[in-house]
C-alpha cells in the first residue's frame, strides 16, 4: 500500500479527534467495518512473507536537567489498555524516545506517523526521519495532549501489497482511500501527557515591634514546588534575636488573618501543603527604650522655663520598671513652691511638695516630665530671663517640594535573547534555530509608614516621627516567544532613596529660633529616617513643634495635616519619589496644664 493511504488514514484520524475529543481510554473505532489492517498479509517484492514493524515510543519528564519520570506506550494489541499518562507540572520540559523497531532480518524503520491532539495544539504528518528522539516541549500552562505514534519499514513490498505499517497499539482509528471507499481500521500507540499547575511552598516570616504594631524585618522561606494535590512539606523556622529588642512570642497565621497556633519556642515547626502552600509566622517583639525625665524649672510668675535638663535611666522593655530619685535644686532669688510629674501627652500624674521626686518609667512609658515650680522671693521683681527669638523670621531657603506622579513607583524595560530549537532540515536532518527577543517590564515599589509619637496632645507641645521604609523589585511582564525568562533578575541596581523631608504648614517661634517649615530627616540606618536635633528644643529634642495658638481643644479636637517627601535612589537617573500625609490632633493647649512650656 502506498504512502497515500497512510495520508489519508491520518487525515481522517485527525478529523476522529477534532469531533470527538480525546478518550483518557483506548478503545476500538465506533463503526463496524469488514477491512482490518491486522489482517492484511504483507509480501515483499519477491512474494515472501513479510512482519509488520512494532510502534513504540517513551516520553520523559525533566526539571532542571534532571529526568524525573518517564513512561513507555503500549507494545500490545489489546484495544481495552489505557493510554499511559505521564503527570507532569508547569515549568517541566517533556521529551521523547522512538522504541520502535523491524522485525524482519535486515530492516529498518523509515516512516513515522507522528500526531498530537490536545493543549499543546493539535499536528499530523508522516516524516522520512526519526522526528519522535527530536521532539521535546516545555510546559507552559497546564492541560493534557496526547501524542500517537505509527511506523514503517524500509522494505519493498510486492505490486498490490499495503505499505509494511504496524499494526500494534490500543488505538484504533478508520481511514477511508480509493481503495479502501468504506475504510480500514489502522493502529497507533499513544502516551497522554497531563500537566498539572506548581504551587510554590513559601513562609513569610515577619518581626513585629509589638508596641508601635509594626514590621521591622520580613523574610520569606521558600520550600521550593508542592506537586500533586496531596503534596506536604515541613520546616522549621528558627526565631532569631534582634539587637535593642526582647522576644515575647510567635503565632503562625493563615492567609486569612485566622491564627492557626502560637507559642514561644524558638524553633517554630510549620507544615505546609498543596492546598495552604503559603502561611505567615508573626514574630513578636518589644523594644527595649531608653528612660529619661525631663526636668524644667519654671519661674511660675512669669510662666517662663528658666532652664531644663534631662535626666537617664536604665533601658526597659514591657512592664519592666526603673526608678529615678531627683532632688529639687535651689535656686538663687527664688524659692521653691511644687512640683508635678506630667506624662507625654501633658496629662498631670502625680504632684507634691517634698524635696526629693520619686519618678517610676517603664518600657510603655519611658518618658515623663518633671515640672519644678519656684517665684521669685518676695514675690516681686522676678529676674529677667532673655526669652526674645534669636531668629525671629522664618527661614526663606524651604526646598521645593516634588512636583507630579510621586506614588513611589518606577517602572522600566530590559531585554534579552536567547536562542530557540525549531527542528532540524528534512534533507540533511541539521539542527534549526532562530533568536527569540524578549522585552522584560520591572517595577521598583518604595513603600514608607510613619511613627508618630504622640500623634494626640496638646498645642505649644512637639512630636517624634520616624520613617522606615521598603524596596520591593519585581518581574511584571516578559513579552518574547515562550516563557524563558519568567525568573530573569534586572540587570539594572535599585538604589535606596537618600532623602526625607517633613513640610509643615505651620510657623513656630520661640526664644531659640523659628522652625523650618520643611525639616530634613536623618538617614541613621538602612531604609529609616527620623527627625533631627531641633533648633527651637531647649533640651536638644528630636522632634517638630507646634505653636500654642494651633487650633484644637479636649471639647473639640482638630487634626492637622502635613506631608513627607522620600526622594533619592530609584533606577539609573530616575529617583524614588515617595509622598506621605500624616495628621496629628491637638486636644487642647499646654497652658491648660498646671505647667506649661515647649517640651
Amino acid at each position: 500500500m502506498n504512502r497515500i493511504l497512510k495520508k489519508a488514514a491520518a487525515v481522517f484520524l485527525t478529523a476522529v479527534f477534532i469531533c470527538t475529543g480525546l478518550s483518557a481510554l483506548a478503545a476500538p473505532a465506533n463503526v463496524i467495518l469488514d477491512q482490518d489492517y491486522r489482517n492484511k498479509t504483507i509480501l515483499d517484492r519477491y512474494g515472501n512473507y513479510m512482519y509488520k514493524p512494532t510502534a513504540q515510543f517513551s516520553a520523559h519528564r525533566w526539571k532542571n536537567r534532571e529526568m524525573l519520570d518517564s513512561v513507555a506506550s503500549y507494545s500490545g494489541h489489546d484495544f481495552n489498555t489505557e493510554f499511559p499518562v505521564l503527570t507532569c507540572y508547569v515549568g517541566d520540559t517533556i521529551t521523547f524516545r522512538d522504541l520502535s523497531y523491524d522485525n524482519n532480518e535486515g530492516g529498518s524503520i523509515s516512516g513515522w506517523d507522528w500526531q498530537r491532539y490536545g493543549h499543546l495544539g493539535d499536528t499530523h504528518n508522516i516524516y522520512n526521519y526519526n522526528i519522535v528522539n527530536q521532539d521535546s516541549y516545555t510546559l507552559t500552562s497546564p492541560g493534557e495532549t496526547t501524542f500517537y505514534l505509527c511506523v514503517k519499514n524500509n522494505l519493498r513490498v510486492k505490486t498490490g501489497c499495503c505499505d509494511p505499517w504496524s499494526e500494534n497499539g490500543n488505538h484504533q482509528v478508520v481511514g477511508k482511500n480509493k481503495w479502501f471507499p468504506n475504510g480500514m481500521y489502522w493502529y497507533f500507540t499513544a502516551i497522554k501527557v497531563v500537566v498539572l499547575p506548581v504551587v510554590e511552598a513559601k513562609v513569610h516570616v515577619r518581626y513585629w515591634d509589638a508596641k508601635d504594631s509594626r514590621i521591622f524585618y520580613e523574610d520569606t522561606v521558600n520550600l521550593g514546588e508542592l506537586q500533586g494535590d496531596n503534596a506536604q512539606v515541613e520546616t522549621s523556622v528558627h526565631v532569631t534575636d534582634w539587637e535593642g529588642y526582647q522576644f515575647y512570642d510567635w503565632l503562625v497565621v493563615l492567609p486569612d488573618n485566622t491564627i492557626q497556633y502560637s507559642g514561644i519556642e524558638r524553633d517554630v515547626g510549620i507544615v505546609l501543603a498543596s492546598w495552604v502552600p503559603e502561611k505567615y509566622l508573626n514574630v513578636e517583639f518589644f523594644p527595649y527604650k531608653d528612660t529619661e525625665v525631663q526636668v524644667r524649672y519654671w519661674d511660675s510668675t512669669a510662666n517662663t522655663i528658666m532652664s531644663e535638663e534631662t535626666v537617664y535611666g536604665d533601658k526597659v522593655v514591657r512592664e519592666q520598671e526603673t526608678s529615678m530619685s531627683i532632688p529639687v535644686k535651689k535656686i538663687d532669688g527664688y524659692d521653691f513652691t511644687k512640683w508635678n510629674v506630667q506624662l507625654p501627652d501633658g496629662t498631670v500624674q502625680y504632684e507634691g511638695t517634698d524635696k526629693e521626686v520619686g519618678i517610676i518609667l517603664n518600657g510603655y512609658i519611658p518618658f515623663k516630665y518633671l515640672n519644678i515650680e519656684y517665684v521669685a522671693k518676695g514675690g516681686h521683681n522676678t529676674p529677667s530671663h532673655d526669652n526674645s527669638p534669636t531668629n525671629p523670621n522664618p527661614p526663606n531657603d524651604i526646598p521645593v517640594k516634588p512636583n507630579g506622579v510621586c506614588d513611589g513607583e518606577i517602572t522600566w524595560t530590559e531585554t534579552d535573547s536567547h536562542q530557540v530549537y525549531t527542528g532540524r532540515n528534512d534533507r540533511y536532518g541539521k539542527k534549526i534555530y532562530t533568536t527569540c527577543s524578549h522585552t522584560f517590564k520591572y517595577k521598583t515599589v518604595l513603600s514608607a509608614e510613619v511613627n508618630i509619637s504622640p500623634d494626640t496632645f496638646k498645642s505649644g507641645y512637639g512630636f517624634e516621627a520616624e520613617v522606615t521604609c521598603s524596596v520591593d523589585t519585581a518581574l511584571v511582564s516578559n513579552s518574547g516567544c515562550s516563557s524563558w525568562g519568567n525568573s530573569r533578575k534586572p540587570t539594572s541596581t535599585v538604589k535606596n532613596p537618600t532623602r526625607a523631608i517633613v513640610y509643615i504648614p505651620w510657623d513656630m517661634t520661640n526664644r531659640l529660633g523659628t522652625q523650618s517649615k520643611a525639616v530634613s530627616m536623618d538617614n541613621y540606618r538602612t531604609l529609616k529616617f527620623r527627625l533631627p536635633i531641633s533648633d527651637v528644643s531647649e533640651a536638644g529634642a528630636r522632634k517638630i513643634y507646634t505653636p500654642v495658638e494651633l487650633a484644637g481643644s479636649a471639647e473639640n479636637p482638630e487634626s492637622h495635616s502635613f506631608e513627607i517627601y522620600i526622594n533619592g535612589g530609584g533606577v539609573g537617573d530616575i529617583e524614588f519619589c515617595k509622598k506621605l500625609t500624616e495628621n496629628i490632633t491637638i486636644n487642647g493647649d499646654m497652658y491648660s496644664d498646671d505647667f506649661s512650656g515647649m517640651d
